[in-house]
């Protein structure tokens, strides 16, 4: 606006001003008011709203060379390797994944890979096997462990309790852990598991390997000693191991959930260094995974409202990807190829709806024990259907991984590469490791 000198500003005598103070008279604050007002004259017009309402930092603190980090509300995914869903890799249904029944407790130190660096860890524990609930109450005690010896031992809690008493059917986070894990940097878990009465069970998933520093101790030494017996056993484990990665561009961590083949079974090629089956195997301990493998589980069992979904459909949220190997239960079943289409595009919704990128792998050969001859013409004509259909990449898939391709002589022929099968269902380790070696790249193409 323009300027209006003031008049009714009068200078009164006064006193002299104390030693120290400033003494501001009258012409002193019409001066000020001229200058403001001028520059606010220059100024209309020449500023846009945005501008002229914006806030301005000081010069020093706009140049600084440090800027404070934004926190951002990065999810929480896998990031660590082997975990499992009380799928032991031998085990062929949920009663052969429980343990004995002869002993009440034990301690199982397991070795990890972390897959990225993360912050904000939780173990994750389930009273539940191969999609089914255990058949008892289970107590559990953690700890985490940065390095071999009785070092480093982190204890775990539950909200705010050592201990957790696990429902049949329930699934357990605990508290963060205040540690940081860094990508490609083996650490160890440590959990007790223990049941109330003799005889009693709980769900059992990865394989001990004394020579990478895993083991079993009856005694309660989660937190210090050094479990070490036990070797090639299946005991209780993590059913993931999750937290926040320190990175925002994020690389993919992975549901794998399918039939025996996911699971492992006549796969034992990448252990002890990687799980067994070939996608763990494909994944090398680069990427955070859920093992959520069932033998002799069709797509048609897997569907909404089916108790099969119980502790491993509602860990895909700790995952940005999922990887659907189902098909060969289904074609051994006598399933139509439009029955099986149906079933997978239901599974993928079901992930899809979790904000999941899916992948669908096309079904390896079913044979005879040769390997070399389709078990039946009738259902072979409906794989290779199925398989083709897939490549197309139907419905609300992201993509699809050709594990047939990695897997037959020739496309479609319906036999194994010389070598990959034993008994002409399953990859053996020369399969898995086959497969493997064509589904690493696969992923990697993807980060």
């Amino acid at each position: 606006m323009p300027f209006d000198e003031r008049t009714d500003w009068v200078d009164t005598p006064s006193s002299p001003a104390p030693p120290g103070s400033t003494p501001v008279h009258a012409a002193d604050i019409k001066r000020w008011e001229r200058g403001i007002a001028e520059a606010h004259e220059e100024l209309v017009g020449k500023l846009s709203k945005a501008d002229a309402d914006a806030t301005y930092v000081r010069g020093e603190v706009a140049d600084a060379k440090y800027a404070p980090r934004v926190a951002t509300q990065s999810p929480m995914l896998v990031v660590g390797t082997r975990s499992k869903t009380g799928n032991a890799r031998s085990a062929t249904a949920p009663t052969s994944s429980l343990s004995d029944g002869s002993v009440q407790a034990e301690t199982i130190r397991y070795r990890h890979f972390a897959t990225c660096d993360a912050h904000s860890i939780r173990l994750v524990y389930g009273n539940i096997t191969m999609g089914e609930p255990g058949p008892n109450p289970i107590t559990v005690k953690a700890a985490v462990q940065y390095s071999t010896g009785d070092q480093g031992i982190v204890p775990v809690y539950f909200n705010g309790s050592r201990t957790v008493t696990i429902q049949p059917g329930g699934i357990a986070v605990s508290d963060p852990v205040p540690l940081d894990l860094y990508a490609g940097v083996a650490f160890y878990t440590r959990q007790r598991v223990s049941v109330t009465e003799a005889g009693q069970k709980w769900p059992i998933g990865p394989r001990v390997d004394t020579s990478v520093g895993d083991g079993m101790e009856p005694t309660d030494v989660v937190d210090a000693g050094n479990p070490a017996t036990g070797h090639n056993t299946f005991r209780f484990g993590p059913t993931a191991i999750v937290g926040v990665p320190v990175a925002t561009g994020l690389e993919p961590t992975w549901f794998l959930l399918g039939d025996s083949i996911v699971q492992g079974v006549g796969d034992t090629g990448g252990e002890p260094v990687m799980d067994a089956g070939w996608p763990a195997r494909g994944l090398a301990n680069n990427y955070g995974y859920i093992n959520a493998g069932r033998a002799g589980e069709e797509a048609g069992q897997f569907q909404p409202g089916r108790g099969r979904l119980l502790g491993r459909l509602q860990l895909a949220a700790y995952c940005t990807h999922a990887l659907v190997n189902y098909g060969v239960n289904d074609i051994k079943g006598n399933k139509t190829a439009a029955q099986i289409k149906g079933y997978l595009e239901t599974i993928w919704a079901m992930l899809d709806r979790m904000g999941i990128a899916v992948y669908q792998s096309t079904i390896t050969p079913i044979t005879d024990n040769t390997g070399t001859t389709p078990l039946n013409a009738a259902q072979e004509a409906v794989r290779v259907e199925v398989n083709n259909w897939i490549r197309t990449t139907p419905g609300l898939l992201s993509g699809y991984f050709d594990a047939a391709d990695a897997s037959e002589t020739a496309r479609n022929s319906g036999a194994w590469k010389s070598g990959y099968s034993t008994d002409g269902t399953h990859p053996n380790s020369t399969g898995g490791g086959g497969i493997a070696a064509a589904f690493g790249p696969f992923v990697a193409a993807l980060s």
